[in-house]
């Protein structure tokens, strides 16, 4: 592989760059937190991925980061933090978007699927469904590898 191959060959980032030092595994289970920020990214050099960012805010586990992972149609633009994407009408993150911003009365009848106004999720805090990873496509995960996700928003 030649220098101008690596110069230009995309940032892939494996699972353990994308979850970085996750704490142990919280209990699943419904939280509530804020959204600190979402970034979005390419996995296995086509795979395109929005990534949030969330923190609880009360109980025992309060300060405790963890992701959500939603997949996307396209990013607009480079992958970054706060980047821009779009998804499709009936995507996980649109549907789940939608409903929480319904349930803090904010009616939102979006036209175009790549101009979502996330920055709105960070307003007030979410609750959220919390599960443990225990499996990965290759199998189960030692105990002490296994690690805790965002499953989905629920309402604010």
């Amino acid at each position: 592989m030649g220098t101008s191959e690596l110069i230009h060959k995309p940032f892939v980032p494996t699972i353990n760059e994308l979850l970085g030092d996750n704490p142990p595994p919280i209990p699943p289970g419904e939280y509530d937190a804020r959204l600190d920020h979402w970034e979005t990214c390419i996995v296995f050099n086509k795979a395109t991925k929005l990534i949030l960012h969330f923190t609880i805010i009360d109980g025992e586990y309060a300060g405790v980061r963890l992701r959500g992972f939603y997949g996307t149609k396209r990013l607009i633009g480079k992958p970054r933090r706060n980047g821009r994407f779009a998804v499709g009408i009936m995507s996980h993150f649109a549907r789940e978007f939608l409903h929480v911003m319904e349930s803090r009365n904010i009616f939102i009848r979006p036209l175009r699927y790549d101009r979502l106004p996330v920055s709105k999720l960070t307003e007030t805090p979410i609750k959220i469904a919390v599960r443990t990873v225990t499996e990965v496509q290759t199998g189960k995960l030692a105990i002490q590898s296994q690690y805790s996700v965002v499953d989905k928003m629920l309402k604010a």
